[in-house]
Order: C-alpha cells, then structure tokens, then sequence
C-alpha cells in the first residue's frame, strides 16, 4: 500500500477533513503533541503533508562514504522521526522493524525498494520491487521485510525522512533462501550538529 502526493497540495485525512501542508517543525510539533501511539493512517497523513525545504532540512543532512546516515529529528515513547542520507550504492540489509510500523517519504532523489516474504519451509523469498520518486510516501506494515536504498548507478544523493510508531531499538535481518533470522541494532542516529 502507498500513497502519492503532489508536494504543497493539501491533503485529505482519514476522518475526512482536509489539512495543509507541514513544514518539518510543524510535522514534529504534531508528532510531539501525540498522547497515544497514532493509528498506521495517521501516520500516514501527516507524512503526506510533509514539504519541507532545504534550509529547514540543512541541519539533518550528512552524507559518509561508506554507509547511510541517520540523523534524529525527534523521538518520544510513541514515535521516531529521521531524517536518512543516502549515496548511490547505500542499502539496508533486508529486515523487518520488530513490531514497529514506519512510513518513509522521498524528499531527494528516488528510492528503490524490495519486498520479500517469508516462508516457514522455503526462508525468505523475493517479491516485488519498486522505485519511489521524490514525494512518494510507502509504508511498511507489521510485519512487513524489505529492503531500501539508493541505486548504484542513480548518480545522485538521496534522503529519505522515516517515521516509526512504536520507536524500535532492534531489527530483525533476513537472507534469501534463510529461514534464519537475525537481530541487528541500527546505528545510533546522531543529533544534528553531531561531529561525524
């Protein structure tokens, strides 16, 4: 399931009433003000209406050579939110969020992204793949497995802003074929102006 929408449109929520956009303080402000673990559709919305500039996304983006970094815009008992800088050959390993939900929208370049699933008997096997331009939202279910990076050849930065409800600790990591798992912890993401 995913949706798509055109940035600074203003979109419609699940109760039916239409919101504007929200720059990336208004959409922390909204997930900071949560008292309860907000519902997939929610989260969902307010990822929608997520347009964000590149001065107000300055302080989360830091690109490494080697890996994708993640960089902590907020985190509450009921969600996370990140911001991911991605350069071309940056992958996850194949995982699943533990229990968690995510919602991901595009703001640079184009994700690409694999689904998998998982069979008792035949471990894990791979299913649809998908690339997602600048703006689209995906979401990752419970318990959903997939993988998301930036393309080798796609000969630009990406970074995509992630959000999480309940905030994890653990992933679980998978291999083709496999019906071993494994636990990963992700990298602590770094604060903005963190030294590297």
């Amino acid at each position: 399931m995913a949706a798509q929408v055109e940035a600074g449109t203003a979109t419609q929520a699940p109760d039916g009433q239409r919101h504007s956009p929200l720059s990336l303080d208004g959409l922390a402000a909204a997930l900071s003000d949560l008292r309860a673990r907000p519902t997939f559709a929610e989260l969902q919305s307010l990822l929608n209406r997520a347009e964000i500039g590149e001065a107000e996304l300055g302080p989360y983006v830091k690109f490494r050579p080697r890996t994708y970094v993640r960089t902590r815009v907020l985190r509450n008992e009921h969600v996370e939110l990140l911001v991911l800088c991605w350069k071309p050959g940056h992958y996850t390993s194949i995982h699943d969020h533990n229990g968690s939900y995510s919602v991901i929208r595009v703001l640079r370049g184009r994700m690409h992204e694999t689904l998998y699933d998982y069979d008792r008997e035949r471990g894990l096997c791979e299913g649809e793949s998908h690339a997602w331009g600048m703006g689209h939202v995906t979401v990752a279910g419970i318990p959903d497995i997939h993988r998301i990076g930036n393309a080798e050849g796609s000969g630009e930065d990406m970074i995509t802003l992630h959000c999480y409800s309940p905030p994890f600790d653990v992933i679980r990591t998978y291999q083709l074929g496999s019906t071993e798992t494994g636990t990963l912890r992700p990298e602590d993401p770094r604060e903005p102006g963190s030294s590297d």
